[in-house]
């Protein structure tokens, strides 16, 4: 029994850090966010395993969700993008993720998130699909 407790509040200190280390993000403009973001954007995003880059967005996404910050909700969002882009996965799937991306842009009136989703799709058509 005693060991079952402490199990459950490791795992609860754990999962109470890792949400305490995002916490900073919260209701920030993303020129302000992506200063905080850019280990996770240009390094762990293409080192990381899948398992630890999910797991390290669904928690930025549920902390966005928790404190109503729709900004870093979408920013959630093209942190996922991005993942998919440095992997050379299915382009439909990156191409529809971006897409529905820049359409959430313009719908919620979030300039940087439809001139960001724009961007990568072009360099995704540039750089991995070779579509000049």
């Amino acid at each position: 029994m005693k060991q079952r407790i402490t199990f459950l509040l490791i795992c609860l200190v754990c999962c109470s850090s890792l949400n305490a280390q995002y916490q900073h993000l919260l209701h920030k403009t993303h020129a302000q966010r992506v200063a905080l973001l850019v280990d996770l954007y240009h390094h762990q995003l293409i080192h990381d395993d899948s398992a630890t880059i999910f797991h390290k967005i669904n928690t930025i996404r549920k902390l966005a969700i928790d404190n109503a910050d729709d900004e870093l909700l979408m920013e959630a969002g093209l942190l996922r993008a991005h993942y998919f882009y440095y992997r050379d996965k299915d382009p439909a799937l990156v191409l529809s993720i971006l897409d529905s991306l820049k359409a959430q842009g313009i719908k919620r009136k979030m300039i940087w998130l439809e001139a960001l989703a724009e961007n990568v799709m072009a360099l995704y058509n540039f750089n991995q699909l070779k579509q000049y």
